[in-house]
């Protein structure tokens, strides 16, 4: 259903548990898509109910932030109609967010999957999306950095230990726990491989998933995500479940849980002043890697590859796309890495969020959680990053690519995935934007009203209302 856009309000309700009481708030803003121009008014209104009804004895507070920094708060009356108005002067991202207040100014609070939490909405909207690009020029030996890193893969012998797994494996199956090497210094390829027992050489597609950021074990050797639609391929596939750490995937989870609080705390951080020693390095090495590994299996039909994954593991798939010509669909759900050089340009840049611009115009980049370790860096220096920058990776995809972001998002902000869709040089690309999506798919209740905006190569193509059953 496509909606028309005019002088007409919608809205979103959601819905909130205040300790003891139920409240709703009714969240509104001028396009329901959340898609505007630049200098274009973007206004947003709200009310909290209560029972249905305007709930006249509490009031609210409201934030506007741009490009992730605010820049106008107020506290309105009890009972008091929330309206605030506000434009971009440039491509970027707006967000609104509002919580309720009490008579006495305490925020209310209400329970969230046992954890209590305040009570808030939140909103967002795009300026220009596709106007979007990105911050920061790529390093100009991008290519011959990463040509080189190629190389030296492909003189390592392709030595591959294999273990079978059995247990709780469906007959039909057959997987295994894989283990390649990617030289000296790095962590190896750390997967499981599934695939029919029956397999026909040159017969099946390739699905590689890979994941999104922490250290994720142990993994259940028989999952497999599902096949995005888009591709237009079907099971069985022979299918990667990818470590991003290259650490074995069947250890007690005490083990995973030790090396996130240990060695790997802090990881995307870690020699980020030098890209040749950069951690984000060897993810993408052993990303390579697995590709070439599976390319060399003969069950695969020679032709099809899907790279998918979410956050980091959205960055992960742009990353595949854009480093190997075989890959032939990317699935990119709210992707990491992307456009770290936002944050010269006034946007908010995407996870790790590397970079920090002060007023005096001083750069700092971040080498550890502990902000007393970040480092003083030139505009020369700034330039290491770009290495590891998913939209320059994008820039050279042949691949068909779908992403998805939301408005919500303060993770990987969607200003700075729309830097990444921009720089794919062709059409067959489409990206989703959710308002009121954050980092990962929204809970939509009952009745609820959503509204997105796809986008289909240059253009956007549709502003959809949905009503959830």
């Amino acid at each position: 259903m496509t909606l028309r856009i005019q002088l007409t309000f919608f809205f979103w309700l959601f819905a909130v548990k205040a300790l003891a009481q139920t409240y709703t708030f009714d969240v509104q803003q001028s396009h329901a898509d959340g898609v505007y121009q630049v200098g274009e008014s973007i206004r947003f209104t709200a009310r909290i109910l209560e029972q249905g009804e305007v709930a006249r004895d509490k009031a609210m507070r409201a934030m506007l932030y741009h490009n992730g920094r605010e820049v106008s708060r107020k506290l309105f009356a009890l009972g008091e109609f929330v309206s605030m108005e506000t434009s971009l002067d440039a491509p970027g991202w707006c967000q609104f967010a509002v919580e309720g207040v009490d008579a006495e100014g305490n925020r209310l609070e209400h329970e969230v999957r046992g954890t209590v939490k305040a009570a808030r909405a939140y909103m967002g909207a795009l300026v220009d999306p596709l106007a979007v690009q990105a911050g920061a020029p790529e390093p100009a030996d991008f290519d011959a950095f990463w040509a080189k890193e190629k190389e030296k893969l492909q003189a390592i012998p392709m030595e591959v230990k294999r273990t079978p797994v059995t247990e709780d494996i469906p007959e039909h199956f057959k997987v295994e726990y894989v283990e390649v090497p990617v030289g000296s210094g790095y962590r190896p390829v750390n997967g499981i491989v599934r695939k029919p027992v029956d397999a026909a050489a040159k017969s099946l597609p390739i699905h590689l998933f890979v994941h999104g950021a922490g250290v994720h074990g142990p993994l259940n050797p028989a999952w497999a995500p599902w096949l995005p639609q888009e591709a237009g391929l079907k099971r069985p596939v022979l299918f990667m479940n990818l470590n991003a750490h290259g650490i074995p995937t069947d250890q007690p989870k005490e083990y995973y849980q030790a090396l996130a609080a240990g060695e790997l705390d802090g990881y995307q951080y870690q020699h980020s002043d030098d890209p040749e020693k950069y951690y984000m390095k060897g993810m993408i090495l052993r990303l390579i890697r697995a590709l070439e590994y599976l390319k060399a299996q003969p069950e695969w039909n020679g032709r099809d590859i899907v790279v998918g994954g979410t956050s980091q593991g959205g960055a992960q798939a742009l990353i595949a796309g854009g480093i190997d010509p075989d890959v032939t669909f990317v699935h990119a759900d709210v992707p990491a890495m992307c456009d770290y050089g936002g944050t010269f340009v006034g946007r908010a840049s995407g996870w790790p969020k590397l970079y920090e611009l002060k007023n005096d115009g001083k750069i700092w980049l971040k080498t550890s959680r502990d902000y007393k370790e970040n480092k003083l860096v030139s505009e020369e220096e700034v330039q290491h990053l770009g290495y590891f920058d998913a939209a320059n990776f994008a820039h050279r995809m042949r691949a068909q690519a779908v992403l998805y972001t939301g408005g919500v998002d303060g993770t990987c902000p969607p200003s700075s995935v729309f830097a990444a869709y921009n720089s794919i040089p062709h059409e067959n690309k489409s990206i989703l934007f959710d308002p009121i999506a954050g980092h990962g798919r929204r809970r939509y209740e009952e009745g609820e009203v959503a509204h997105t905006a796809l986008f289909l190569g240059s253009e956007k193509v549709s502003s959809d209302s949905q009503t959830l059953e």
